[in-house]
């Protein structure tokens, strides 16, 4: 960190390598936990990004990426994976922008889905459909099963605990809970490893690939914005694959100030409200929509019966944002009005 940050100010490009250089080591340590290799990885990328290296800023990123799901486990109480997570906030972000700067779009996609779904990934893992897994290996789907439904149990008993335990007044008993939850979510993972050995199923519950990423597209384009300190980008999924368009406009910062504008707008309804509000829509029309159904071809009025469904997939703080009312609503009768729903 000390590398990175003195690279920083000096530019110092030995300062920049030793400080790569450490990360990498860092994370190869495998007795170090998961927290700290994910630490050390965000670093190796964050010092690779400064000096605009960028497929050794996208190999940083990817390995801490890679931590996330041993970051937080399912052995861990769900306050304390949020805990632990929060602290890695924007990290699949990052990740994104710099393999778009290195070219590796799918790898981008990939890589924004698999770290910014962490928890809602490990709840879908307990909700997947094992019919291929039950008829081709009826012990493992049992077994999985079982394990997966005390899991379950555990994590409804698990708040109790938790709070026992940080305020002191954990009994043996809720000991014995929080030792039986690692047995069982140690065992979990062991039969998930086991059914990844069968043929065919070595992608069992594992990171979707871009393949079955694009397949979401068969009923329209599929735009995933990403906003990084180091790019924004639209990445457009259609069924022929994944395109990053760049949005220059959209920053974290501007993103931040844009949502709060828009909750201040609600607060008293007023002129000055609805002007607050139509500067926010206009703003996402400019910096997002318009750039992005230009590039899709459905910038003017429907030519056809019917046009494609667009699906906005809008992570982080863009998720307060209402894409789908963006433009400037004065334009509505204009020959080429400059809105969304128009």
């Amino acid at each position: 960190i000390s590398l990175r940050i003195r690279f920083a100010q000096t530019r110092r490009p030995e300062d920049l390598e030793e400080a790569i250089t450490a990360g990498r080591q860092a994370v190869g340590i495998t007795t170090a936990s998961p927290y700290t290799r994910a630490v050390a990885a965000r670093n190796w990328g964050l010092a690779a990004a400064g000096g605009e290296r960028w497929p050794e800023a996208a190999a940083g990123f990817e390995a801490a990426v890679g931590q996330l799901a041993h970051v937080a486990p399912r052995s861990l109480e769900r306050h304390d994976q949020e805990f632990f997570l929060g602290n890695m906030a924007g990290l699949a972000s990052d990740a994104a922008a710099c393999c778009v700067r290195a070219g590796l779009v799918d790898r981008a996609i990939e890589l924004l889905e698999q770290g910014r779904g962490v928890l809602l990934g490990q709840a879908l893992d307990v909700r997947t459909d094992l019919t291929v897994v039950g008829a081709l290996y009826p012990d493992l789907a049992g077994r999985f099963v079982a394990l997966r439904d005390e899991l379950v149990r555990e994590d409804g008993l698990g708040g109790r605990t938790g709070a026992l335990l940080a305020a002191g007044r954990a009994s043996p008993d809720d000991s014995v809970t929080a030792e039986r939850r690692r047995q069982v979510a140690a065992a979990f993972d062991q039969v998930v490893s086991d059914i990844r050995t069968k043929p065919g199923l070595a992608g069992f519950l594992g990171p979707l690939p871009v393949s079955d990423l694009t397949a979401a597209a068969a009923d329209g384009p599929v735009v995933v914005l990403n906003v990084s300190r180091f790019g924004s980008d639209a990445l457009v999924l259609t069924t022929s694959g994944v395109r990053a368009l760049p949005l220059d406009g959209l920053t974290p910062g501007r993103v931040e100030y844009m949502v709060l504008e828009f909750q201040a707008s609600f607060r008293t309804w007023s002129e000055s409200g609805g002007r607050r509000m139509a500067a926010v829509l206009g703003w996402l029309w400019d910096t997002v929509a318009s750039p992005v159904l230009k590039d899709l071809g459905l910038d003017g009025r429907p030519t056809a019966e019917s046009w494609p469904r667009v699906w906005w997939c809008l992570p982080g703080r863009l998720a307060f944002l209402p894409v789908h009312a963006a433009g400037h609503h004065h334009t509505r009768s204009n020959p080429v009005p400059r809105t969304v729903m128009d």
